[in-house]
């Protein structure tokens, strides 16, 4: 495993918490960023997802914020091009209106 993959795998599970919820594999059926923030998207497959003061299809998270929030966007790209289903961890906090994930899986 190269350092990079192992560092963002163990980042992952370090930032994990008892407020997440698992979320079945989800098909990505469009993602996207906004060009005046550097919010990004993937709207999802199947019922809705996320805490209820913002449960919804798509999922947010921060391009530039984030340590690995390029990475992000690089590998759900990856995902959705490929159509590889996805299995996202969300957690109880909203971007905006939109909720939000702490990591992802990508099947085979």
């Amino acid at each position: 495993m190269n350092g990079k993959l192992g560092l963002f795998l163990l980042s992952s599970l370090l930032i994990w918490s008892a407020d997440a919820q698992s979320v079945e594999l989800k098909e990505i059926k469009s993602i996207g960023c906004h060009l005046n923030d550097d919010t990004c998207y993937v709207t999802v497959s199947g019922t809705a997802v996320g805490p209820s003061q913002c449960n919804s299809k798509s999922l947010r998270w921060r391009k530039d914020a984030s340590v690995s929030g390029k990475e992000t966007l690089s590998l759900l790209t990856t995902a959705f091009v490929t159509q590889k289903k996805v299995h996202f961890n969300i957690v109880e906090s909203c971007i905006g209106n939109y909720p939000t994930f702490n990591y992802f899986s990508v099947t085979q």
